[in-house]
């Protein structure tokens, strides 16, 4: 229970009055404001936690606020969809960044997402993403799916419209996508993917990361999804028979090309091409 507020009288403001020192002490009304603060911090504190912690908003819980923002939310996501029938999105269409084919093993549609046809630059990113939105929409609004998104190829300067692009649109998906989403399958995932989404952590919510999954490579996603039903671009095939002698590719790491090709190590002189770099691995960025 929330402590009384202590009554002030005028008697409880005597005028202020200076210390030995010379400063000027707190008067009687001062530390009674000062107690009053105390308490209700400490009483707030104390509150027992049924459904959500109370806040100082007409005592409504935590639970009742979100779910409030969470309507709120919901409504403004609809009108912009509504908003978008008078707009022309063939351009972003055209460019295959968001697709929905098939189905996983448990009959759930896939969303397929090439990030290596994502713009970073030369078109707006705004519309890009509710391009994307009204394409889950339709997938997500009454029923579970699945998202497979190819990271193949993608790069930071070409394909990422940054954290903060990505950190806000997490954040307006209305709570029906995020429920409804069962599997979030990257494939080809590098370094800078992983620590892309190590540092939206924060932001999402604990359900996501039971569903985040890293497929290093294409054969992987069929235990998942059947081969017939995968969306895999000549380019992301190619990739992917690239990584059976360049297995830690993704990651920067490329494999001693006499190693790679099974041929035996060739050392003398200043020639010895066996075991270049840890555990014969060249330095990131070199190629052969």
């Amino acid at each position: 229970m929330l402590q009384p507020e202590p009554e002030l009288t005028a008697s409880a403001a005597p005028a202020q009055v200076e210390d030995k020192e010379g400063g000027v002490q707190e008067t009687g009304q001062q530390q009674g404001w000062i107690r009053y603060f105390v308490n209700v911090a400490w009483n707030v504190g104390s509150l027992p936690i049924y459904g959500g912690l109370y806040v100082l908003r007409g005592g409504k819980t935590s639970a009742e606020v979100e779910a409030a923002a969470e309507i709120e939310k919901e409504g403004n996501f609809q009108r912009k969809l509504a908003e978008m029938e008078d707009d022309d999105y063939s351009d972003i269409a055209a460019l295959k960044l968001i697709e929905t084919s098939g189905v996983d093993r448990f009959g759930r549609p896939v969303v397929w997402i090439t990030g290596r046809h994502i713009p970073a630059v030369g078109l707006d990113l705004e519309r890009i993403k509710w391009y994307m939105f009204s394409v889950l929409h339709e997938v997500a609004q009454q029923r579970e799916f699945v998202i497979v998104y190819y990271h193949t190829e993608a790069t930071w300067e070409e394909n990422s419209p940054g954290v903060r692009w990505i950190r806000n649109a997490y954040e307006e998906i209305p709570m029906h996508f995020k429920q409804n989403l069962k599997r979030f399958l990257v494939v080809h995932p590098g370094i800078q993917m992983r620590t892309c989404m190590w540092v939206l952590g924060p932001w999402a919510s604990g359900g996501f990361w039971d569903k985040l999954e890293y497929v290093d490579r294409v054969e992987f996603l069929w235990e998942d999804i059947d081969r017939s039903q995968c969306l895999i671009h000549k380019f992301i095939e190619e990739h992917d028979k690239e990584l059976e002698t360049q297995p830690l590719m993704d990651y920067g790491l490329y494999a001693d090309p006499m190693q790679a090709a099974g041929l035996p190590e060739m050392s003398g002189g200043n020639l010895n091409y066996h075991g270049v770099g840890a555990g014969g691995y060249l330095p990131a960025g070199t190629r052969y």
